[in-house]
């Protein structure tokens, strides 16, 4: 994806200045920068729930991510065999 980015004249220079001591391209220290950003931001976003865990203001799940598919069959072969007396 082509984009935009517009910055200020510190910050266009910090990132020229880069890219030229690192030997790379300006799009390239921006794509590093974004996924270090983005790393760090789910490691927060871990340690927070992490101590929401240890303060009790939060329960974990007994089974994450636990797959579940409702069904519309009776459980059980009795459910079947059961009369009822409102049906017609």
């Amino acid at each position: 994806m082509a984009m935009n980015l517009r910055l200020d004249p510190e910050r266009e220079k910090a990132l020229a200045d880069e890219a030229r001591r690192t030997r790379r391209s300006q799009a390239d220290v921006i794509r590093d920068a974004l996924d270090a950003y983005f790393a760090d931001a789910q490691a927060r976003t871990r340690r927070h729930v992490q101590a929401l865990i240890d303060n009790g203001e939060l329960m974990p799940a007994e089974q994450p991510y636990r797959r579940v598919t409702p069904s519309l069959v009776p459980t059980s072969e009795w459910e079947w065999e059961t009369e009822r007396e409102d049906r017609i």
